[in-house]
């Protein structure tokens, strides 16, 4: 070995070979596991408005039938809804509770009730303060936007929810 030259000891001298690359994981489970998960969060959100948004079109929807009717008992069914939603949404009783906060009240402490739950002064200083014992009085006028008022409160309750 020591009478070869220099190219022929390169010649022997065998190439770097880089190790191979390993191979490239295909790119559409991933994009199709993103895809499912976006399709499942949308469900999910879409459930959940579907379910909180129930509540509140089903009472405005009783409202908007118990302004139309024109019955001389309007306000007295707007009323009794107004109850319905707050032991509904009472958060102090559990279902069918007959001690729910909101059932016993009347006057001015449901009035306060009514305020607390739709964040609002409407029913201790604005036209919805015939909800405390005026609707119990004869001839008490039906104020002229008590129903687009009330339906604005619902909506607006039910998107601070």
């Amino acid at each position: 070995m020591d009478d070869l030259d220099a190219t022929q000891l390169l010649a022997l001298v065998r190439d770097i070979h880089l190790p191979t690359a390993p191979p490239v994981p295909p790119v559409w489970p991933m994009l199709l596991a993103g895809m499912l998960i976006l399709l499942a969060l949308t469900a999910i959100f879409f459930s959940r408005h579907r379910k909180r948004n129930t509540w509140a079109s089903q009472a405005r929807r009783e409202l908007k039938a118990i302004e139309q009717s024109g019955s001389v008992h309007a306000l007295e069914q707007t009323a009794a809804l107004l109850k319905r939603i707050a032991l509904t949404h009472d958060k102090n009783a559990k279902a069918h509770d007959k001690n729910a906060k909101a059932m016993h009240l009347s006057g001015n402490a449901w009035l306060t009730y009514l305020d607390r739950f739709f964040n609002t002064h409407y029913f201790t200083e604005g036209e919805g303060s015939i909800f405390g014992s005026a609707i119990y009085q004869q001839n008490t006028q039906t104020p002229e936007n008590i129903y687009r008022d009330l339906s604005r409160l619902i909506r607006r309750r039910n998107w601070q929810q």
